[in-house]
């Protein structure tokens, strides 16, 4: 008996908005010929080249970077780059003219950083393990009353990682800053954040309904990729009590 086996393999790079940098697929007869070991045989110059494209190192990391509430080395380091790359998306899209430092921060969530970055050489693979889904950077433009809503939500979760904002909470008051002004949730305001989390993932429900939204179509993982090969060396992001929750 012969059966007809299709084998793809996906190669997956950190560059541009592409998610699948590149595909194959190989249709291989399957019958008594081909061996024990033949599968495995054909298999393995894919898994070289999987293993050589994860084994990279794109970076060094001076300390571990790790997360926990309210604020964390690790949240700063992701929300920092997802800021800067939404910033940077903003400036060849004349829909985001108006988008600035002024108006504009970064909010991601715990529960998608799956993995810590530990000191010493960064890989390819360790960013992988830190995002390992295929979520893209989104841009969100809300309401002063969801702006409201999300700062209730930070301190309901005790902290939430984000970048260019200030919260000082109590379960009575939100008081806010983004750029280091005062803010009075009166205005509209964008939030880059990611596409699973602007659809109302995690219960972040103040993102239903907005006043307008833009999917970059880059992976939150190829930001992280990216800034780590800009910066080449991880260091800092120290606490700066950017979240102060009093209960």
């Amino acid at each position: 008996m012969r059966n007809l086996f299709f084998f793809s393999f996906f190669i997956f790079l950190s560059c541009g908005t592409q998610k699948i940098a590149d595909y194959k697929q190989d249709s291989v007869v399957i019958d008594s010929t081909l061996g024990d070991g033949g599968l495995d045989e054909m298999i393995q110059p894919y898994r070289e080249s999987m293993v050589e494209e994860m084994s990279e190192v794109i970076g060094v990391a001076t300390k571990d970077l790790i997360k926990y509430n309210p604020e964390s080395p690790l949240s700063n380091f992701t929300a920092e780059a997802a800021f800067l790359a939404g910033i940077d998306y903003s400036k060849s899209n004349a829909d985001l003219s108006g988008l600035s430092a002024e108006n504009t921060f970064a909010m991601l969530n715990f529960g998608g950083l799956r993995a810590p970055i530990h000191q010493g050489d960064i890989t390819v693979g360790e960013i992988f393990e830190l995002m390992p889904f295929d979520n893209t950077l989104v841009i969100v433009k809300i309401s002063g009353d969801k702006v409201r809503m999300l700062a209730r939500y930070i301190f309901d979760k005790l902290g939430q990682p984000v970048y260019n904002a200030n919260f000082l909470l109590t379960p009575d008051i939100e008081t806010m800053k983004i750029g280091g002004v005062e803010y009075n949730f009166d205005k509209e305001l964008y939030v880059i954040t990611t596409d699973y989390l602007s659809s109302g993932g995690d219960n972040m429900t103040f993102f239903n309904e907005p006043l307008g939204i833009w999917d970059t179509g880059i992976l939150l993982r190829d930001v992280f990729i990216q800034y780590v090969k800009e910066k080449k060396e991880l260091g800092g992001f120290e606490l700066t009590g950017k979240i102060q929750i009093n209960n």
